[in-house]
């Protein structure tokens, strides 16, 4: 209503709850303030009844070359169609050649809403039996909804193939991110976080799950595979890692002293990993007790034990406290050892002919290398306290010991040949006691021959006499 003070709507009617047009007691007094009114190229009419003693004024260019180039023309206009089934709010606009416009539209079951000239629409409905905010396309297909349940992604208008939303498993509740499946069913559609390019609308997958298949229901026969691409898997943090059958792979990030694998259990270390750093070279351990070490010097070498241990090293060299062989034990070169060597069958050279060359009898006299060589009580240096005294020959000055039986590297006894040596000795004994019985049995023939003689010469001159 326009009078010569003001301009006004008086609004009476309303729909209710239930979409039912109602009286409104008191009426609703709208200000309009000052009203403009647009009028377009051609004719224009305004009716105005009852209006006396109001003032207009009018604003209007002149049409020539200048209004042609630079001055815009306007079109709009606006309606408002209600039925006894819906209303409908419509407000269009154009300018030059362009053309724009909005669109509510309200009826007992929905609320649709569309402006400009884009292709979907947003509309209010029940979708599912719940209420949803929801998003067509232009041939009113639905592409989105939001409702209490979640976000719904459609691929057909119809049927869900996503959702975003809380999902419950027994007593524990997720914000969720899931594709629609069914049981013992491939799943035809995936689930990615990646980059989407924003010059072509590219999608590039990051961390995906792809080739998922559900078992039957009440089974445990789901799989598929999640695939990372184009990075690296980052556990940051202190104790931070990976559960799988019954281990924790770990790592602490922040001293980078690697990867542990660990027993879920007690939480002993299986295996660990760990880089060059400033606290060791790097190395692998094995059940706290195995190791393999990169050397300061460039070696590698491989530990078994801790205070007691074996060592082997890329060099050829194996240090042990004690070996135990129950067959063979077999050597190029050296074997080395700190402690004592045990073996049931005992250590066993070579003796093969076809394992030896420029073979030659030995003829010297043993006996007289045996004499070189004097024999000590004796203690190692690393023996403890305790530890009972040795016997054996000592290499070194000022200390009888034959050539014959020093090592090759002259640091030990060779004790191969210290038994042949005694062995040779022994036969050379047994060589003089079998010459001196040969001797004794001589001997024994002559005293044997000399007292048949006598026995014969008495008998000769008994026989005499008589």
């Amino acid at each position: 209503m326009i009078t010569p003070d003001r301009a006004f709507v008086e609004r009476k009617l309303q729909l209710n709850e239930y979409q039912v047009l109602t009286e409104i007691e008191p009426s609703q007094i709208e200000e309009l303030g000052d009203l403009n009114i647009t009028l377009f190229k051609g004719e224009n009419y305004i009716y105005l009844v009852d209006m006396e003693g109001n003032n207009f004024s009018a604003e209007y260019v002149i049409k020539n070359d200048f209004t042609e180039n630079f001055a815009t023309n306007i079109e709009m206009n606006t309606a408002i169609d209600q039925t006894a089934e819906e209303i409908m709010f419509s407000v269009n606009k154009k300018v030059n050649s362009e053309e724009f416009g909005t669109l509510i539209q309200q009826n007992a079951e929905a609320i649709k809403i569309a402006w400009n000239q884009i292709s979907e629409y947003i509309q209010l409905m029940i979708l599912n039996e719940n209420a949803s905010f929801v998003i067509l396309d232009k041939e009113k297909k639905v592409m989105m909804s939001l409702d209490k349940e979640g976000q719904h992604f459609y691929k057909d208008g119809e049927s869900i193939f996503g959702e975003m939303g809380v999902q419950k498993v027994e007593e524990e509740r997720f914000i969720s991110f899931s594709v629609d499946g069914e049981y013992d069913s491939q799943i035809q559609n995936g689930m990615a976080w990646g980059i989407k390019i924003k010059s072509d609308g590219q999608f590039y997958p990051i961390l995906s799950i792809k080739n998922f298949a559900m078992g039957p229901k009440n089974s445990d026969a789901a799989y598929g595979e999640l695939e990372l691409s184009s990075c690296n898997l980052v556990l940051n943090g202190f104790g931070t890692g990976i559960k799988t059958g019954g281990v924790l792979i770990s790592g602490d990030p922040a001293e980078q002293t690697g990867v542990s694998f660990l027993d879920c259990n007690n939480y002993k270390n299986l295996i660990s990993v760990a880089p060059d750093n400033d606290f060791a070279y790097a190395n692998i351990m094995l059940l706290d007790k195995i190791s393999f070490y990169r050397n300061q010097a460039g070696s590698n070498s491989f530990k078994i034990g801790d205070e007691k241990y074996c060592l082997f090293t890329d060099e050829g060299k194996v240090f042990c406290s004690t070996i135990s062989a129950k067959e063979e034990i077999y050597c190029a070169e050296n074997v080395l050892v700190g402690g004592h060597i045990y073996c049931n069958n005992g250590v066993e050279p070579f003796s093969l002919a076809e394992k030896k060359t420029d073979i030659e009898k030995y003829n010297h006299k043993a006996i007289e290398e045996i004499k070189k060589t004097d024999i000590y009580y004796y203690h190692y240096k690393e023996d403890t306290e305790n530890c009972k005294k040795r016997v054996g020959a000592i290499i070194g000055e000022n200390y009888n010991c034959s050539k014959e039986i020093i090592g090759t590297e002259g640091k030990g006894i060779d004790l191969y040949s210290m038994l042949a040596i005694a062995y040779k000795a022994i036969q050379e004994q047994e060589e003089k006691i079998e010459q001196w019985q040969e001797k004794e049995k001589q001997k024994e023939e002559i005293i044997e021959k000399l007292e048949k003689r006598i026995e014969i010469l008495e008998q000769e001159v008994l026989n005499g006499k008589n």
